[in-house]
């Protein structure tokens, strides 16, 4: 499902100095990879609504919003504004291939995507709670302290405790709050702090601090 539009995006972010990310000690970091996460916790948030919500869902639209919310990056003509960027480029892959309302729902996904205050506003339409859930899941806690260590790791000396410091630095900002909105994200969020929680906790153990 949708194998066209995941190789448009992985061709078109690598084409266009999107894929790899600017920061050089980040080199394990592959945009596409994220983008292709963003949709497999979109699939497994909607698959975990009950059927009412389900039936609310323009899952297509939702799904390619997934797939085009950050195809933008790599691109200046917006000031580093990757949202609209990303709904232009979708705009002009998608004309002949889609409907209208198709068309213009996704592009108004994608534009409002990084706009996180929208999870408080309850006229938010679900298909975008779900992106924004979805894009915020990805790259947190298991994968948020393997960020963490390969970072540390290239760093001179190295130590357990400096990796340590820098989970508990950058990794553990997700146990202040679950700002999720649908009970399968929440559920998921929570997860993942007790996930951090535990590892902190097993490594300060080993530490002997």
């Amino acid at each position: 499902m949708f194998e066209r539009e995941i190789e448009y995006m992985k061709e078109f972010l690598h084409n266009n100095a999107g894929n790899d990310s600017r920061r050089k000690e980040e080199t394990f970091r592959k945009r596409d990879l994220h983008v292709q996460n963003v949709l497999g916790w979109a699939k497994r948030i909607y698959n975990e609504l009950d059927e009412t919500l389900q039936k609310k869902i323009d899952v297509k639209s939702l799904y390619l919003a997934c797939l085009f919310h950050d195809i933008g990056y790599g691109f200046e003509e917006y000031k580093n504004s990757h949202p609209l960027q990303s709904g232009d480029i979708w705009l002009k892959y998608a004309n002949g291939k889609y409907d209208d309302n198709t068309i213009n729902f996704v592009y108004f996904l994608i534009s409002r995507h990084s706009n996180k205050e929208l999870f408080k506003d309850n006229t938010t339409p679900l298909e975008l709670i779900i992106l924004m859930e979805s894009d915020w899941l990805d790259e947190e806690g298991s994968m948020s302290i393997c960020w963490d260590l390969m970072v540390e790791g290239q760093k001179n000396p190295q130590s357990y405790s400096n990796g340590l410091a820098r989970i508990k630095k950058y990794s553990s900002h997700i146990l202040t709050k679950n700002p999720m909105v649908t009970a399968p994200a929440k559920k998921y969020w929570t997860h993942k702090q007790e996930f951090v929680t535990n590892f902190i906790k097993e490594l300060e153990f080993d530490l002997f601090i």
